[in-house]
Order: structure tokens, then sequence, then C-alpha cells
């Protein structure tokens, strides 16, 4: 049994593109038109307790829906709802357009570049992410931001959205959600320090595509200066050097008494009898 929730998106009009740049909505070409506003796809509810009959959630799909399971709704409306409860998430994601294609050429290199922001305003004063985390806590989040390269993806973003609508947004706003009650929210962006890292990080990734892609060399792990893939020889980790050093000088590798050879012979002629 399924039932069918709608969903409105409202689709307002982004500034013109200039030149070669474009921007493109979710499902078709450039904007520019009159303000318009359509019906996105609908929710499918599956009032199942999972999965193991696809059958319906396969048909929705089929139909361009968006199959969900009753305590998924569930989980999705409670996430909306603490965003909308929150004074500074709830006003992002108004008064715009979601998912908006962004594509350009890079000034310097000439390479194709794409981005798809969750959420871009039509004032276009901030860029807005959506993401979901163990935790909102924006000290932990940090460091998870960090390894995923999210400072160079707020780079990136913001540098497009100059090169396609011809002003830079203020501010990149990652808006976080808790994947569990209460869905507590942050609100958070990086310090320019971070977004200079990042265009670093995303100038060279440029560069590297450019060289790939006129030599059509797509080169794998290799050491700074190599033009060629190689075997590698590693050691131990640091840590794992010091803890292995710590049991050492504990005595836990000196070498111990070894059985009688009496004791060696019966077990050899055990296993022996027992292949």
């Amino acid at each position: 049994m399924c039932r069918q929730i709608p969903v409105a998106l409202a689709v307002e009009p982004a500034v013109p593109a200039r030149g070669e740049d474009r921007v493109r909505h979710r499902g078709g070409g450039a904007s520019g038109g009159p303000r318009a506003r359509h019906q996105a796809d609908s929710i499918v509810v599956i009032e199942a307790g999972d999965y193991r009959s696809s059958e319906a959630r396969d048909a929705a799909r089929a139909e361009g829906k968006v199959p969900l399971l009753p305590y998924q709704l569930d989980i999705v409306q409670a996430i909306a709802g603490s965003i909308r409860a929150h004074p500074i998430a709830a006003s992002a994601f108004k008064g715009g357009d979601p998912e908006v294609t962004l594509t350009w050429a890079d000034p310097d290199t000439g390479i194709p570049c794409k981005a798809r922001p969750d959420y871009l305003p039509t004032h276009g004063q901030w860029v807005v992410d959506l993401k979901t985390a163990a935790s909102a806590n924006p000290r932990s989040w940090r460091d998870q931001a960090y390894r995923l390269g999210y400072h160079a993806r707020a780079a990136w973003y913001l540098d497009g959205a100059e090169a396609v609508l011809g002003a830079m947004p203020e501010e990149y706003w990652f808006v976080i959600v808790e994947k569990e009650a209460p869905y507590l929210v942050s609100v958070i962006s990086f310090d320019e320090d971070a977004l200079r890292w990042g265009r670093a990080a995303n100038r060279k990734a440029c560069e590297l595509f450019a060289r790939s892609a006129a030599a059509n060399d797509w080169p794998g792990y290799r050491d700074p200066g190599q033009n060629h893939d190689r075997a590698f020889r590693i050691g131990l980790p640091s840590w794992a050097l010091y803890q292995l050093q710590d049991r050492e000088d504990a005595g836990e590798f000196q070498p111990g008494d070894l059985p009688d050879p009496a004791l060696l012979r019966a077990t050899e002629r055990l296993f022996s009898a027992n292949p």
C-alpha cells in the first residue's frame, strides 16, 4: 500500500548568465525566465516495515517519485522541523532555487567546471550546503570537514558562483543536522584562512587535470616529480613503532623457554596421525 505526499518546490529566476557561463536548474535549461512555481516529484510512503518486497519502491522510482518507509518519513519531517525552528537555518532556504547547476570554464586552464549547490538564494548573498552528521557540534565537525575536503568544496562553489553570477557570495553556509533525535542544527562557515587553503588545493587539482588531459596520462599514486607509476616499499607508521618499542622494553619479545624435546616429538606424531 502506498500514499503520496506532495512536496512543493518554488523556482525563481537567477541572474542571467554571462558569456559562456550558465545557470541551469535541476531539470532543464538555462534560467532567466519569469517566476514560476511547479509541483516537485511527490514522496510516496511505502506502508511496510522494510523494503523486502521492493515492487512498490521500484514502481515509485519508475514514476520519478521518492519512496520512503513510514519511519523514514518521520525522520525527514523531524529534520525539516528542526531546520525551520533554527533562527538562521530557516532563513537560509528561502527565496531561491534548490540544486542549481553552475557551469563555467576555469580562467587559467580552460577546463570545464561545474558545481551544484543544495540551495542558491536569488539574492546571491550566500550559498547553502545541507549536511547530516553524527554530531553537529562545530568543534567536532571541523575535523570531519577537513578530512572530507569541505574547505576546498566551499572555495570551489564560491568561486564558481562568482564566475557565473558576476559577484562573490558573502558566505558559504553549511547547515549541519544531526542524524538522530533531537536533530540538533548548526550553521557553519569557513574563515578566510581555510578558504585560502581550499583554493590552493583546487588550483593544484585544476592544473593536474589539465596536464593529464593534454598528455592523456592519468596518474595514480606517485612521488613528487615522478612521471610514472612504481611499486612502493613501506615501513610501519610512527605510532606502531613507538608501541612496539614499548612492548619490547617491557620484555614482551624476550625468548621464552622451549618445550621438552620429547613433548615436541609427541606433538609431531599427533599431527602426523591426524593430518
